[in-house]
């Protein structure tokens, strides 16, 4: 066989190349397809536990702790937390200022990142605010503390659900 030109073999290589394109996304298309109840029951599971943890949150009060149990035994505990206070510059004008009158060398276009976390984490420890500064709270959250063996009692007890609804 003769050797091809260099034309000819750029436009095998192309030929090749589209081929593959073709053939990775027709692969592409399949999995997605094959994905899609999985993605869709990751969606469910994923808004049922959002319902259910607003529906515990709305029932406990700060320092709440409920117990999650099956039959005796115990899987978990689920605790009341307040949403997380942290510090944030709200008016970046007035906090420039107030940097430039207490620290006038770290001032250069904006405030140096490194002294500004410095000046909130002071401030969060004496909760003296400086100027601009402002307090955001966070939504409460709850936490689960898993008990051992939690996950083996709650694949048990989610097999026998299914199990139950399969009946």
């Amino acid at each position: 066989m003769t050797e091809l030109s260099l034309p000819v073999q750029l436009a095998m290589a192309r030929f090749q190349l589209e081929q593959l394109k073709l053939a990775a996304d027709e692969e592409q298309k399949k999995l997605e397809a094959a994905l899609e109840p999985l993605t869709h029951a990751v969606n469910e599971a994923r808004a049922a536990k959002t319902f259910l943890q607003q529906q515990l949150l709305a029932q406990m009060d700060r320092g709440d702790n409920r117990g999650a149990n099956v039959n005796d035994t115990r899987i978990g505990t689920f605790v009341y937390n307040e949403g997380r206070t942290s510090l944030f510059v709200e008016d970046a004008d007035a906090f420039r200022d107030w940097v430039a009158q207490k620290a006038p060398e770290k001032i250069v276009r904006q405030v140096d990142p490194d002294y500004a976390r410095r000046v909130l984490n002071e401030a969060t420890a004496t909760g003296e605010l400086p100027d601009g500064v402002g307090i955001r709270v966070g939504d409460p959250y709850l936490t689960f503390r898993s008990a051992p063996n939690a996950e083996d009692t709650i694949s048990n007890l989610i097999l026998r659900q299914a199990e139950d609804g399969a009946a």
